[in-house]
């Protein structure tokens, strides 16, 4: 499938890492995402240690805003917090000592300190009170900021009540996640919801083919999300490494890998393709994928993120 595509998780690529790039690296990455087919992209922060955090934040949003004027390469849209308000033992490759629980204080400085431009927020509700999870939802409408639960350990009930809050998505369905049979937790709360825009990642390593399939016969069309969750690794050569925030990850076999302290390749560390490589990777596993409509292929690459992101 030809572009253009829209990537609501984006954490680098061709060897540019968000924490650690100038705007002359972040110009280069956008007119490299725009060479490989995508037209806008959420760029993504991971968890990292506050003052690393907020140094990103208050690089990244002054560039956001002015790339707004300049048609070259891919659009970053605005960013996706995709930490610190997550759980621990939901961690995956971040840092779950830096996790902590969301303050309406700290999102106003953080929003300050991004000039506006935070469109998405990935928040694990159960480490929240009620009293906590209702001001941030109300924040976040305030400010038009989309809320998605990811890395999260939640029942069915507590993501449930998250939803029906204002929650509104889920980040990479079935990743840092739990599900049972009998407790079927954040996708057995959202999956069927129309109210609940999924995102998923369709590169072939991260959820099997069948999973997606059963999963996109089962939920609104109209509310999947494809997502690369591409490594800054994306786009390299096997072997070739990048600092990805605060950890740092090796191509290898198209996949990135966290480097241990060893200098051995460990767990998944994001994705090692673009969303364009990953569409196609899910096309090649799947007939059912191979037998979608083109606009179904449109809409979950590039019109379903815009229509979950566009302001009232």
């Amino acid at each position: 499938m030809k572009g253009p595509f829209f990537d609501l998780q984006v954490n680098g690529a061709y060897g540019v890492d968000l924490f650690h790039a100038d705007s002359t690296g972040l110009d280069a990455l956008c007119l490299k995402l725009g060479r490989a087919g995508l037209s806008a992209f959420l760029p993504t922060l991971i968890t990292a240690p506050e003052a690393d955090f907020e140094a990103a934040l208050g690089r990244l949003g002054p560039w956001i805003l002015s790339r707004t004027k300049k048609a070259q390469g891919a659009r970053p849209h605005g960013l996706h917090l995709e930490g610190p308000f997550l759980n621990p033992e939901a961690a995956g490759v971040h840092p779950a000592m830096e996790m902590r629980r969301a303050s309406v204080e700290i999102l106003e400085r953080w929003w300050k300190l991004s000039g506006g431009t935070i469109r998405l927020m990935t928040v694990a509700p159960e480490i929240h009170s009620e009293v906590e999870l209702k001001a941030l939802t109300s924040w976040a409408r305030k400010r038009q900021v989309r809320l998605s639960v990811g890395h999260s350990q939640a029942t069915f009930e507590q993501a449930k009540k998250a939803f029906d809050l204002g929650f509104t998505g889920v980040t990479h369905a079935w990743n840092a996640g739990a599900f049972h049979h009998r407790e079927p937790g954040v996708m057995g709360a959202a999956i069927g919801r129309k109210d609940v825009f999924i995102m998923v990642i369709v590169d072939g390593v991260h959820v099997h083919p069948a999973t997606i399939e059963w999963m996109m016969r089962a939920h609104p069309r109209d509310r999947m999300i494809f997502v690369s969750d591409c490594a800054p690794s994306a786009g390299m050569k096997d072997g070739q490494e990048s600092a990805f925030g605060p950890i740092r990850v090796r191509q290898v076999n198209s996949e990135a890998r966290v480097v241990q302290p060893n200098g051995q390749a460990g767990a998944i560390g994001g994705s090692g393709l673009l969303l364009p490589k990953s569409v196609q990777e899910f096309k090649r596993a799947s007939a059912y994928a191979r037998s979608l409509p083109t606009a179904q292929w449109r809409a979950c690459s590039l019109g379903n993120a815009a229509k979950w992101l566009r302001r009232p």
